[in-house]
């Protein structure tokens, strides 16, 4: 089994593409210029995190919750939800698909309530009463009253009405402000509307990451104009700064590239046009991105940024270790700042497991004094740290035992080192920048994520593991697969140890591909051109991806990392090329592949989420092209042993799990999803050993998200 070397993959095909040899800085180690100490004066915020409750019908038992919407109103919260209950027996089980006399609305409910800022209902009942129309959406205006968008819905399209009520927070209505709609023929499904400070009211419609236009009424509910993107789409609120009104935009075909450039377009109310964008870096996610009266905000797993107008970046206002709210809460979450002392934050945590999630309320209160000072601190840096580590994390500084504060950063939503572009776009780029720090004296004690790079991978700044495997408070390495341990060595140390790994190959449909788990470029020729004419041998693929796929499993042969030579005359290098040339694309748009054939419904997999059913999008279907024997193989990463079935049953009569072909046949590929470092300059290396120790217990090896490394985990 051959590991996979991502960073030695994206060098070789940088190599390749251009033909261009790369500069390494020499490996001079600053003197660490890490702070080591909190003291009592360093920036801290006292948190109170309390879960939303929501008010449902307990005489029934709920069957599901689903949250429509959560507005921030400043001291309140408006959230509108749908609850769903579980059925009587009796009718749940009958034999008749609709029962007449039965009342079925009684069972699904939606919902408007206020809550507090510490998650408690507020408001006597639903705000919202559906005799009124079908709620749209809702907001409130610059008084603090509550408006909502009402569809009064006729049969005939062109006589639906829309029109706002205002209420204030008993539910009492203040004014209706009935609307002159631009759009004829048809209803629209308006899912945002914003009041702005100058009285403007303004909607969008439910399609959000598509060209969708912004249609703005005055005070009175006359249309004004309509704003069309002209090629973006909008991806935030309107928010002002510097008195003039701005917003968040995307190019209209996002959905179908691997790289999205965020802008800030200023909003023209003069024209109802976007003016031309400024390209912003550090948005993680426009889930995670919120507009306030001074600004707009973008939470990543690092802290809390404010975009600057001037500049283009985001800046930090805070950083979660500064507080001890556990990071799994925020990994879905938008903040909203009231000044530099008190801020807001609404959290979402999803559970796979119940496939339901938890709201969170986050109160921030700047302390007057650090609770922590006099605490040493250690520093974790990675690339998508995970959340069993925070986990870990949380109990290791809530130990009063331990004499160590663990203080975090993930590399790759990082405003000041790195953007989430680079690191989706290079983790090459990402390794390039972490090994700056390395030299700049900014270290962290234990690195995780970057097995494999060459600017860690011999020796220098990372610790030989294996003297601390061996040693006294070591590993027995019979009880795990010693091979993956040995196959990340470098000459014989091993700098990153594997917390688990996933499997990198094809799947076939044994039918139409004939060949062994570790086949040839000439195999595959065999295969292509053996097919019917209605079967595609693979899905579209730029010729660039292809190359790095194929040309994984043979890396070693073409490149000698630690004397920086490469070697790509050979004819195996020119038969990879001649492969890529015949199989490849090179269209600039090609459709995404995704799996969106379902096999829920198939015997023995009933309610096994794994593959998505259907799609609204334009995609290459492979799910579906293998299930009817339109394809003859794709390339597929197997996590566990869920994954490896599911895509054995997609294929009819089952699939078969084949490497790459490669020159040499060297089959499937193991990729060490997480791995774990102790930086060499590290004063606290026995510390960072006994964590890392604990990550191979039985407990975490079962929990991981893919293969585990223990055998135990497998029992």
């Amino acid at each position: 089994m051959i590991i996979r070397n991502p960073g030695r993959k994206l060098i070789a095909v940088v190599l390749l593409l251009s033909m261009a040899g790369a500069c390494t800085a020499c490996k001079k180690k600053a003197k660490d210029k890490r702070k080591r100490e909190i003291l009592e004066s360093d920036t801290f915020f006292e948190s109170e995190v309390g879960e939303l409750k929501f008010p449902v019908d307990e005489s029934k038992k709920l069957s599901y919750l689903m949250v429509d919407s959560v507005e921030y109103l400043g001291d309140m919260l408006l959230v509108n939800y749908t609850a769903t209950y579980e059925l009587p027996e009796e009718i749940s089980h009958s034999n008749m698909p609709y029962i007449p006399d039965f009342d079925y609305d009684a069972f699904s409910s939606q919902k408007t309530v206020l809550f507090d800022l510490h998650g408690d209902p507020i408001s006597k009942g639903n705000l919202h009463d559906p005799k009124d129309g079908e709620l749209m959406t809702c907001a409130t205006d610059k008084d603090g009253n509550l408006g909502f968008l009402i569809r009064d819905n006729n049969a005939n399209p062109e006589l639906s009405e829309y029109f706002i009520l205002i209420k204030n927070n008993e539910g009492e209505v203040v004014k209706r402000i009935s609307l002159e709609v631009p759009w004829f023929k048809d209803n629209r499904p308006i899912s945002k509307m914003q009041f702005l400070p100058d009285g403007l009211i303004t909607m969008t419609e439910a399609r959000s990451g598509m060209e969708m236009p912004i249609y703005v009424f005055d005070e009175n509910g006359k249309n004004l104009g309509t704003i069309t993107p002209m090629g973006r789409a909008i991806m935030s609120d309107i928010f002002v700064q510097n008195g003039k009104y701005y917003i968040l935009t995307a190019p209209s075909d996002f959905l179908y590239s691997n790289e999205i450039s965020y802008t800030i377009n200023e909003v023209d109310m003069q024209t109802w046009s976007l003016k031309e964008g400024k390209k912003t870096n550090g948005i993680m996610s426009t889930e995670a991105v919120s507009a306030s009266e001074d600004g707009l905000y973008s939470t990543t797993p690092n802290g809390i940024d404010k975009y600057d107008i001037s500049s283009g970046e985001m800046k930090e206002i805070l950083n979660w270790n500064q507080t001890d709210v556990n990071h799994n809460v925020l990994s879905m979450v938008k903040s909203y700042p009231k000044n530099e002392n008190e801020i807001f934050a609404i959290a979402e945590f999803f559970d796979p497991e119940n496939t339901r999630s938890t709201y969170y309320v986050i109160n921030l209160h700047r302390a007057e004094k650090n609770p922590h000072a006099g605490e040493k601190i250690m520093y974790v840096g990675g690339s998508y740290i995970s959340d069993d580590f925070y986990d870990f994390v949380q109990r290791y500084n809530a130990d009063p035992g331990t004499k160590l504060r663990i203080e975090t950063i993930d590399y790759a939503f990082s405003e000041t080192e790195t953007t989430i572009e680079i690191a989706e776009k290079s983790p090459g780029g990402l390794a390039d920048k972490v090994y700056l720090q390395f030299l700049s004296g900014n270290a962290p004690d234990i690195l995780l994520g970057f097995s494999g790079f060459d600017q860690f991978q011999y020796g220098g700044f990372l610790e030989d593991l294996n003297p601390y495997i061996d040693g006294e408070d070591g590993l027995d390495r019979s009880l795990y697969f010693d091979n993956i341990f040995r196959a990340m060595e470098s000459d014989g140390k091993l700098y990153s140890a594997p917390l688990c790994f996933e499997l990198d190959g094809c799947i076939v449909n044994p039918d139409l591909v004939d060949a062994e788990r570790n086949w040839s470029f000439e195999d595959l020729d065999k295969v292509a051109a053996s097919l019917p004419e209605n079967v595609e041998l693979l899905p579209d693929m730029k010729c660039e991806e292809m190359l790095a796929k194929y040309l994984s499993p043979d890396l070693t042969d073409y490149m000698d990392m630690k004397k920086k030579n490469v070697s790509f005359s050979s004819e195996n290098m020119i038969r990879l090329m001649e492969e890529v040339k015949k199989y490849g694309k090179t269209d600039e748009k090609i459709k995404p592949a995704r799996w969106s054939k379902s096999i829920m419904g198939t015997s023995g997999y009933e309610g096994v989420m794994g593959l998505g059913i259907g799609s609204t999008f334009s995609i290459q279907d492979v799910g579906n092209l293998l299930a009817c024997g339109n394809l003859a193989m794709c390339d597929v990463t197997v996590s566990d042993f869920q994954d490896y079935h599911l895509y054995k049953q997609v294929v009819p009569g089952g699939g078969k799990l084949l490497g790459y072909p490669s020159a040499q046949k060297k089959g499937i590929l193991a990729d060490p999803v997480k791995s774990i470092s102790i930086v060499e300059s590290s004063p606290y290396k026995k510390e960072a050993w006994s964590i890392i120790k604990s990550f191979f217990g039985e407990e975490s090896q079962l929990e991981t998200t893919a293969f585990p490394v223990s055998r135990s985990a497998f029992a």
